[in-house]
């Protein structure tokens, strides 16, 4: 993101603007990425003294987002159920589509068959993983690798290694059985804190976006390789 000079803060709610060149300067810092941009002019064009009076605006419209966004894609999961095909699997063939065809399930099965709480719920795991900064990326990993150098998962590990050369594992069997260690003690109990689904669906979710944010952050490219590294270290019988 651009953080380039003249997009203060406090100077932009300190010097209200006309509202139309509130919506250029928003335009403008929103096509570039320029955050503090666009709260800048924001705070101008509302004429907000603080950072803080946007929370509820932010808050209403990002939960009302994810309130049409549901809605959306829970009538068209209805539509197709009723035409006897799954929503994702006739739009869209590929294994990532079909792999989220089960969040929505509960509701494609109709009004009557899904609680409040159970459409609550999948609404918060939504709004969780939008919101979902560089922060809580870093957050996350730094949760994982807390869980990876810990005694019970080294102790698991040097187990699974030392079969790996008693039996002559294959190259493949090594890395699913890794895979498969770091799921049960630690992926499938951290991601959900950070509204990821605990099953593959959701680790898929959860790399891909943790993938995005390597590209372009710096710290997230070097807690994930700290992750890796730890990862490694433990099977010096993967290679």
């Amino acid at each position: 993101a651009s953080w380039g000079p003249g997009s203060s803060v406090g100077s932009a709610a300190a010097a209200p603007v006309a509202m139309d060149q509130s919506w250029e300067l928003l335009q403008s810092a929103v096509k570039t990425e320029d955050w503090a941009g666009a709260v800048a002019a924001l705070l101008g064009g509302l004429q907000l003294a603080s950072p803080f009076d946007l929370l509820p605006l932010l808050n209403g419209a990002l939960g009302e987002v994810i309130r049409q966004e549901d809605e959306i894609e829970t009538s068209r999961a209805q539509r197709h159920r009723a035409s006897g095909r799954s929503a994702f699997s006739r739009l869209r063939g590929d294994e990532e589509a079909c792999a989220a065809e089960p969040d929505i399930q509960a509701a494609a099965a109709g009004p009557g068959d899904e609680d409040a709480g159970a459409a609550r719920t999948r609404r918060w795991r939504r709004t969780l993983r939008a919101v979902l900064t560089v922060d809580g990326a870093a957050a996350l990993l730094q949760e994982l690798l807390s869980h990876f150098s810990a005694h019970e998962f080294v102790w698991e590990a040097e187990k699974l290694n030392q079969r790996m050369f008693d039996f002559g594992m294959s190259y493949e069997a090594k890395v699913q059985a890794i895979a498969d260690l770091k799921w049960e003690h630690g992926q499938r109990w951290v991601i959900p804190h950070y509204g990821f689904t605990a099953d593959q669906k959701g680790l898929r979710e959860a790399e891909l976006i943790i993938d995005g944010f390597s590209k372009s952050q710096k710290e997230i490219r070097k807690l994930n390789g700290r992750l890796n590294k730890q990862i490694i270290d433990l099977f010096p019988n993967l290679r």
